[in-house]
């Protein structure tokens, strides 16, 4: 009896020493086009997390993701300049941490310094359709863009290596390729990263990635006040996925897309007078009198909407 509990005391042991956070680090952190939006960034946020959680499992590193501060995108309409903003300020850090390590930057220079040591910065190839057909590949090429000493807003990072790669397809052909660079560098940013897809858009692991991504309690209990005070509804208490309380008011939710929408896509948006009036007949046949709007359009779709 003595030597099975040594045994099981000295697998235990083995067990713990051999536990992710005892292992070597290494970090991974990436970039967006400059002129993608939220939606779009939260969704490159799980294409990321897919590959570093494949990484952890196919490797016996301990990867880490660094949480690249969002830029002042172009459909945030405040009159200051908002840079480098943490993520911490949108989602809670801690919900995100139960899926996958991650970091903001500044704590990642705080550990390592204002150094990258790869940068693998994806681009379109020269030839997407080769013969009329999609095929996947991963290719070193010369970079189509100048090297950016900058590459965060506010943040200067030396790079020690940097290989453009000319990539078609999903997030597997990236994860294939770093295995020949994890052993040599510590730290890695993928340039541009909305240039792969997702390996299983709308799977069970897609699903899981996108429930961690709670938005921040800051922003929740201000969304709460908002829809108590103004729309008359009670969301209920939870961590963002709670069912509405009982007996909590109604109202019609829409998102209008208007401004670059109307210059790029003009045969698809409707007109002012069409908004109004489609508007109208939904509250009718859905017997609301309250509706919210989130636009882009405030100045040109106000003064018709309160009007109607």
């Amino acid at each position: 009896k003595m030597i099975i509990r040594a045994i099981v005391i000295i697998s235990v042991f083995i067990l713990v020493l051999g536990a992710k956070d005892t292992e070597e680090i290494r970090y991974l952190t990436y970039t967006v086009n400059k002129g993608e939006g939220f939606n779009l960034r939260r969704d490159v946020h799980l294409r990321v997390v897919s590959l570093i959680l494949n990484l952890r499992r196919t490797t016996s590193y301990n990867w880490i993701l660094v949480l690249p501060p969002w830029p002042h995108l172009y459909h945030w309409k405040s009159h200051f300049i908002q840079n480098s903003v943490q993520w911490s300020r949108f989602f809670d850090i801690k919900a995100l941490n139960q899926l996958l390590p991650c970091i903001e930057l500044e704590s990642y220079i705080k550990r390592e310094g204002h150094v990258i040591n790869e940068v693998l910065q994806l681009q379109r190839p020269k030839d997407p359709w080769k013969n009329g057909e999609f095929i996947q590949s991963i290719t070193e090429e010369v970079c189509s863009v100048p090297h950016q000493v900058i590459v965060f807003d506010n943040e200067k990072l030396l790079v020690g290596k940097r290989t453009c790669l000319a990539v078609q397809g999903q997030v597997s052909l990236l994860r294939s390729y770093l295995e020949e660079k994890f052993d040599t560098s510590k730290s890695f940013l993928i340039g541009n990263f909305e240039q792969l897809m997702h390996d299983e858009f709308g799977g069970i692991e897609y699903w899981k990635i996108r429930r961690s991504m709670i938005y921040s309690l800051e922003l929740r209990k201000a969304g709460n006040r908002f829809m108590i005070d103004i729309l008359g509804y009670d969301p209920g208490e939870g961590n963002g996925r709670s069912p509405p309380k009982d007996g909590g008011g109604n109202y019609l939710g829409v998102h209008l897309r208007r401004m670059d929408f109307v210059r790029s896509h003009g045969d698809l948006a409707p007109s002012v007078t069409g908004i109004v009036n489609q508007l109208k007949q939904i509250l009718k046949e859905q017997k609301l009198n309250k509706v919210f709007i989130a636009t882009d359009g405030i100045s040109e779709l106000k003064d018709p909407l309160v009007k109607s």
